[in-house]
């Protein structure tokens, strides 16, 4: 376990990179573990209505917080929609699928399971020069 007895500050609009999954969807990774020094990875994922992202499984724990729009998260058992001020917990190995309603803002964290991997330290998508 990563522990890091210093304060770890992003001012506005810091983040290590965006990642993009389509030209609709993309996500700011605000904190790394290993870049961090800390025990959580951090992202602001943003995507149009219609993006649909099928048979998402990971192998960390997975805490989102809706602060804007509107999706549907389906999973064994149910499907849920939430609005802004919602939010889901997945376990790790957890199936589901994440459909787009409106517009959305997702403020995710990705924490390590009990027995499981840290979360991973992505490399950029494209290296600084």
């Amino acid at each position: 376990m990563i522990i890091n007895t210093k304060p770890v500050i992003k001012p506005a609009g810091v983040s290590h990179f965006r990642r993009v999954f389509s030209k609709d969807a993309f996500s700011h990774r605000i904190t790394l573990v290993g870049r961090d020094q800390v025990e959580t990875n951090t992202t602001l994922f943003e995507a149009a209505a219609g993006v649909i992202f099928n048979d998402i499984q990971g192998t960390r724990n997975e805490n989102v917080f809706v602060y804007s729009g509107r999706i549907r998260v389906t999973y064994e058992g149910g499907a849920e929609e939430l609005g802004p001020m919602g939010s889901y917990y997945l376990g790790a190995g957890t199936v589901c699928n994440l459909e787009i309603l409106e517009d959305a803002m997702l403020f995710c964290v990705f924490s390590q399971a009990q027995g499981g991997p840290m979360p991973e330290n992505e490399p950029d998508p494209e290296p600084k020069a």
